[in-house]
């Protein structure tokens, strides 16, 4: 088993925010297994909704931000990705969950699906379309140790201070990682939807997020919310 891919991974613990820290392992994947294009999407357990990170067709690198929709999948895909299991598939069973978001000059012949976990639970995946190496028994098990040591180099908790947070903040963040609406949740603890609001507002900027959802994350990432 190559193992010249971990220290490379140490590198992503030296970026600068967790956007770069993404690319790098993006590119650190690419480099070690090799495919036509690479994309980066988050995974959400409690309505099987993605959001679209990063599409890799090296060099280029864009985002994919803007598909973002409930999953319409192939079974077969949709279990790899919530028993965290990284599969390879060459035929008919992939092809039939493609969207137009696999954009190809060439014909897509296989997908390689890389699920990122945290405790157990699937917050993203990986695809490589067109891979260009031997898939074999070992190599999947190689890319499934890849996989779990990219949580650990992504984990930012010694970049944000634990003490920070305010207990209404990790509660609205409970419901928000439990699929609730701020509605919902405005309700359920007894604040107007704005004060829902603000609190989530907060707990993006102190975790450095772009969103609710990579906030939520990287509570998960600190144990502060289960």
């Amino acid at each position: 088993m190559n193992i010249d891919w971990e220290k490379e991974l140490l590198t992503i613990r030296q970026s600068d925010s967790i956007n770069e820290g993404l690319f790098e392992m993006i590119k650190i994947f690419h480099k070690f297994f090799p495919c036509d294009m690479i994309q980066l999407y988050n995974y959400s357990s409690f309505d099987y909704t993605i959001r679209g990170i990063y599409s890799y067709e090296p060099p280029n690198l864009q985002s994919i931000s803007h598909v973002h929709h409930s999953m319409v999948i192939n079974e077969h895909v949709h279990r790899a990705i919530i028993q965290n299991e990284v599969r390879f598939f060459n035929d008919n069973k992939f092809q039939l969950s493609l969207g137009n978001q696999f954009i190809l000059s060439d014909t897509i012949h296989n997908m390689l699906l890389v699920p990122l976990s945290i405790n157990g639970v699937t917050v993203g995946y990986l695809t490589g379309v067109n891979v260009r190496f031997k898939v074999t028994s070992d190599k999947l098990m190689e890319i499934q140790s890849f996989s779990d040591s990219c949580i650990n180099a992504l984990n930012l908790s010694s970049k944000v201070n634990t003490t920070q947070f305010t207990d209404k903040e990790i509660i609205v963040m409970e419901y928000i990682s439990n699929g609730y609406t701020t509605k919902e949740i405005s309700r359920f603890i007894n604040i107007s939807e704005s004060t829902v609001k603000y609190f989530i507002k907060n707990v993006m900027l102190k975790t450095d997020s772009k969103n609710r959802t990579e906030a939520v994350t990287k509570l998960f990432r600190l144990k502060l919310i289960q």
